[in-house]
């Protein structure tokens, strides 16, 4: 038999927390004129490590907030930090 390995608690942990990020940003993109908790939650993935800001311009999730000044502004920002 086999022995599994699982990957280790740093990468299990860093799944996780993209996994509850990602349903938090889902959520805000979906409750309309929520855009502070959407930016919110955008700012908290960015600040633990989530790099593809280039993903959010074609998921349909943003459609919603996509064209409001606030996100907009803010995608520049986080653009120019990365």
């Amino acid at each position: 038999m086999t022995e599994r390995r699982l990957p280790p608690v740093t990468e299990v942990g860093m799944i996780s927390l993209a996994l509850i990020v990602a349903g938090g940003i889902y959520l805000s993109a979906h409750i309309p004129g929520d855009v502070p908790l959407a930016l919110k939650d955008l700012d908290r993935a960015v600040a633990k490590g989530f790099k593809n800001l280039a993903a959010i311009d074609d998921d349909p999730d943003f459609e919603r907030i996509r064209a409001d000044p606030r996100f907009q502004k803010w995608l520049r920002n986080a653009r120019a930090g990365s």
